[in-house]
């Protein structure tokens, strides 16, 4: 376990939550209109006012700028206004600045809001998940990527690695296909997730459903969705004094890995997550076999 100075265990907790339903798009709706739906859910939620909120936390590229978001929301006295632009790292590299800011006394009430309406009318070019072709010199093209030709999302990179995957370890396509049944079973109990109301699907429906850059199917493939969730975290010792039972912060982990999944200089099969696991492992005093519920992005 990390020592008292360098961890974060039990000294912060989430106080408050708030989500709106998540749909294909938001026509009439923005960023900032769902971010701060879901930032007054959470704050009230949490039993508090927006006064009392002295730091946010947001996705700070494109659309969700953490300054101008807390003007729109109003939350007149943020003290800390900061932008996690980690890609699909970026709302758990956020939760771990929260942390840190209060750990270290500078703030008492942070809220973490992220989301966005892909409102197709007004989608900027940047917020369009469309085919595009991989740019002559940049890091993707110089890593193969570019010859394969266009790519929808982050699929091309998910392709070169479950390629690998499959040429190292003889994991097949069916292994492949039940992760995403899996994850369709669990999404069936959330009511608000967009494929709630979708019903199962089988590892044939995956194996049947058109490609977007093999191995990859459409069933397994990245499908940005509208909609915003937001979270409270305070200190510790301010956390009993709320509505809700306290969910303690016990470990975080960190780390700035590759530009892109199969842009490493180790090997493609190796994802950030190996190490910033151990991390939040150590940071926690626990272990994977003690885990009885995972949750994983990118």
């Amino acid at each position: 376990m990390a020592s008292s100075s360098k961890t974060l265990r039990g000294k912060t907790a989430i106080v408050g939550y708030g989500e709106t339903p998540h749909v294909r798009n938001w026509p009439g709706r923005t960023d900032y209109g769902l971010c701060a739906e879901a930032g007054a859910m959470a704050i009230q939620d949490a039993g508090i006012e927006p006064t009392d909120i002295d730091a946010l936390v947001t996705l700070g590229a494109g659309e969700q700028p953490p300054g101008p978001l807390a003007h729109y929301m109003g939350l007149t006295n943020v003290k800390w206004a900061l932008g996690s632009t980690m890609a699909g790292s970026s709302a758990g590299a956020a939760f771990a600045a929260a942390g840190s800011l209060l750990a270290s006394g500078l703030v008492k009430y942070v809220l973490g809001t992220f989301g966005g309406a892909r409102d197709t009318g007004i989608l900027g070019e940047g917020q369009r998940m469309e085919a595009r072709t991989v740019a002559a010199g940049s890091p993707a093209n110089e890593f193969g990527r570019g010859p394969y030709g266009q790519t929808v999302a982050a699929n091309d990179g998910y392709g070169h690695m479950y390629t690998r995957h499959m040429h190292e370890f003889g994991t097949t396509r069916e292994q492949l296909a039940k992760i995403a049944v899996n994850q369709r079973f669990n999404t069936l109990n959330v009511p608000r997730a967009f494929f709630a109301s979708h019903g199962p699907i089988t590892v044939d429906d995956v194996l049947g459903a058109r490609y977007t850059n093999y191995p990859i199917t459409l069933l397994q493939s990245v499908m940005p969705v509208a909609g915003a969730i937001s979270w409270v975290m305070t200190r510790a010792d301010l956390a009993k004094s709320h509505p809700h039972p306290p969910v303690y912060v016990l470990g975080v982990g960190v780390r700035e890995h590759s530009p892109q999944p199969d842009m490493q200089q180790t090997r493609w099969v190796e994802p950030g997550v190996k190490y910033t696991s151990r991390l939040a492992y150590e940071m926690a005093g626990y272990g994977p076999n003690d885990m009885d519920f995972a949750n994983f992005y990118d």
